[in-house]
């Protein structure tokens, strides 16, 4: 794309703003356009505030985005466009197989064009990268989709998508604070009480939150009673923030892992162990004592019971971040360690 110059710039904007209506409607819902009409200042400008009339787009952008929003003919307007725009990007980019979304907050608007727009390329779709607030009412058959990486965050009226996961081979499912994770995300029909990843390889599944981590056992763990999961190819697992439930536990680690990494509590690391296999390369555990100080006082003797089990396997890794706490390390015993990080 040619470097617009500065010039140039006052005359563009308004172009963009005022020769279509619809188009100053949707300009005018997304605020991340002023971000973008700032990161292109950035290039031709140390302070962007040197653009002339710079102060004057600001409030203008203010009033019409607090305008709109508050006028409900113009909000209706907006939804039956939105509808519209994902059809006329599917008509005029028909061949997209990559996919990649990102929205930092909630909006109403690019919500519904969003999910409009997945589910437009859902027959054809090889890879979906989305950032998005869980506002995602579709169900995805999902027919050549090998690759899913979805980062979420709670709102008020929540629903997650229903996609079939027959065909993917890497899932990273990122939660954020406040949004309970559950697998029947992936129960694509309702009659399903097994679901099956027939061709995952590899699964990563994270909770964000830098207060403490995600308790699915205290939940009542993240599957329905009667729920099984089944893994045939996993090979490389990555928890972090999540206590398990044995049940999940004993989903997840199959005899067909190579890698395992896990960032939580020392009772879900022991548990995980446990159902190891000699087949297992590398191993990769990460205890913050900051979430776990209740699990202080047995530290000694559960890391020694998890670190006995580890023999076989060609890279074993411990990483402990213990700032607010000491933490008495005499006692230890881990034989088959090869890698040790610490943090106090």
């Amino acid at each position: 794309m040619p470097l617009i110059k500065a010039n140039n710039m006052q005359g563009l904007v308004k172009r963009m703003i005022f020769s279509d209506v619809r188009s100053q409607l949707l300009l005018v819902h997304i605020g991340e356009t002023l971000g973008s009409f700032m990161a292109m200042l950035r290039v031709m400008y140390t302070d962007p505030r040197e653009f002339p009339g710079f102060l004057d787009y600001i409030e203008w952008f203010e009033a019409e985005m607090y305008g709109m929003e508050q006028d409900p003919l113009v909000v209706s307007r907006c939804f039956a466009t939105s509808t519209e725009i994902a059809a006329n990007l599917k008509a005029n980019f028909p061949n997209v197989k990559d996919l990649n979304i990102a929205m930092p907050s909630p909006h109403e608007l690019l919500e519904n064009m969003f999910c409009d727009l997945i589910a437009g390329y859902d027959a054809q779709l090889a890879r979906l990268y989305c950032r998005m607030p869980a506002y995602f009412p579709r169900t995805l058959a999902a027919p050549k989709l090998v690759e899913l990486n979805l980062g979420v965050t709670h709102t008020d009226d929540a629903r997650l998508p229903i996609i079939n996961p027959q065909s993917l081979r890497s899932i990273e499912l990122r939660w954020f604070r406040d949004m309970p994770f559950s697998w029947e995300m992936f129960r694509f029909k309702p009659s399903w009480d097994t679901i099956v990843f027939a061709n995952l390889v590899e699964l990563t599944v994270i909770y964000d939150d830098y207060d403490e981590p995600l308790d699915m056992e205290a939940a009542a763990g993240s599957t329905a009673a009667n729920l099984k999961l089944v893994f045939p190819k996993l090979k490389r697992l990555y928890i972090a923030s999540i206590v398990l439930p044995v049940q999940d536990i004993q989903y997840l680690v199959q005899p067909t892992l190579k890698s395992l990494r896990y960032e939580g509590s020392l009772k879900t690391a022991n548990t995980m162990c446990k159902y190891l296999t000699g087949d297992l390369e590398e191993l990769n555990l990460h205890w913050n004592g900051t979430f776990f100080l209740d699990e202080a006082e047995y530290f000694e003797s559960m890391t020694n019971e998890i670190f006995n089990k580890t023999d076989g396997i060609q890279q074993v890794v411990f990483s402990i971040n213990c700032a607010d706490y000491y933490l008495d390390l005499d006692g230890v015993s881990w034989p088959y360690l090869t890698h040790l990080n610490l943090n106090f």
